[in-house]
């Protein structure tokens, strides 16, 4: 749920400085294929990135760099980083659109920050603004 789950189960309630090049080694304890694999592990880590609940330690790390993530429309993340947020906007488009409409309705309800990032996520082949409809 790597960065989707960034990007899209956006940010975290408290503002926190993080450096965006550690977010490659949060994302390398999680297995991601099992996380989309399995409906159980992508309801928790959705529920950890939206609500902070019942987080894992790994999952409770991803999600304090959900601010500065969406803060700066991921200008520091690796490639690494969006490859994975791409697969995990895709499986959501396909298969839990409903995930990707929540996430934004709570932490975008506006449209700004998909109106702000959209150029930046595009550009990598990430679309956002498809949860909209």
């Amino acid at each position: 749920m790597k960065l989707l789950l960034l990007f899209v189960f956006a940010a975290a309630a408290t503002t926190v400085y993080c450096d965006l090049k550690d977010v490659d080694k949060t994302l390398a304890k999680i297995d991601f294929e099992a996380v989309r694999a399995s409906g159980r592990l992508l309801e928790n880590m959705f529920n950890c990135l939206i609500d902070g609940v019942r987080c894992t330690p790994d999952a409770k790390e991803l999600r304090k760099f959900l601010p500065e993530i969406l803060e700066t429309c991921c200008a520091e993340c690796t490639e690494k980083l969006y490859g994975e947020t791409k697969r995990m906007v895709d499986f959501l488009h396909k298969y839990k659109p409903e995930y990707g409409k929540r996430a934004l309705d709570k932490f975008d309800p506006d449209g700004t920050l998909v109106g702000k990032c959209d150029a930046a996520f595009q550009a990598k082949g990430i679309n956002l603004s498809g949860f909209r409809m």
